[in-house]
């Protein structure tokens, strides 16, 4: 009995002697195709069956053995929301990118994005012209600006307005507002002269108006008795 135990321990041993090394290879995706028609991840992997199956497997091609397998696309599981052109969410950038999609914005495409609009930077040059508004501007730069709160206001002519004076306040002219022309965003809405409603007096000021009252033109003032 103690015989055919140690002839046992003597066959295991012989066998983890010849047991084959692990095979190590990195997990990059590189994948090639070999001789005996199977796909492996890369070089490495191919060789190291190779080795394992004591069979001469040699790369015919890199790149999948079924072409169809070629195409597909590998990306990571980074959650990094992407709104396609396509109007379409995709997980990340790569996974837009692997349907062909070009990304029209970061994010969710049902988010709320806020539009930033940008400073409103003139010079002080003297180049008056006159606004459909009525009003005169120093510059057509000063103009544009205004319409960014007054999306219909337009140049009437080159040269100040005759009829309709500018207005004298200092801190109501667009010159005074300096080589710059930017406001917050907050909302504290006032009534220009010219009947429109400004977010806040910095934007009144910026067209060039002068303010009638707080809050907005629409508003109806409560007299109490």
């Amino acid at each position: 009995m103690i015989s055919i135990f140690g002839v046992l321990l003597v066959a295991v041993a012989f066998k983890n002697c010849n047991a084959l090394p692990p095979c190590v290879c990195a997990k990059n995706y590189r994948p090639v195709c070999g001789s005996d028609g199977n796909t492996y991840s890369n070089e490495c992997m191919m060789n190291c069956a190779s080795y394992n199956t004591k069979s001469n497997i040699e790369m015919s091609k890199t790149g999948p053995c079924n072409e169809e397998a070629q195409n597909l696309c590998i990306c990571t599981m980074e959650y990094r929301p992407v709104c396609g052109d396509d109007g379409k969410d995709y997980f990340n950038s790569c996974e837009a990118g692997c349907n062909k999609v070009e990304i029209k914005s970061y994010g969710l495409c049902d988010e709320v994005k806020v539009a930033v609009i940008p400073p409103c930077t003139c010079s002080k040059e003297k180049k008056p012209v006159c606004g459909t508004d009525g009003a005169t501007y120093s510059n057509d730069c000063l103009l544009n600006c205004a319409t960014q709160v007054n999306s219909r206001l337009g140049i009437a002519h080159q040269g100040p307005c005759e009829e309709i004076k500018t207005p004298s306040t200092p801190a109501s002219r667009p010159e005074s507002i300096g080589v710059s022309c930017g406001c917050t965003r907050n909302f504290m809405p006032v009534c220009g002269s010219d009947g429109v409603t400004y977010n806040n007096d910095c934007l009144l000021n910026c067209s060039g108006k002068e303010k009638i009252k707080e809050g907005s033109c629409e508003q109806i003032d409560i007299v109490n008795n």
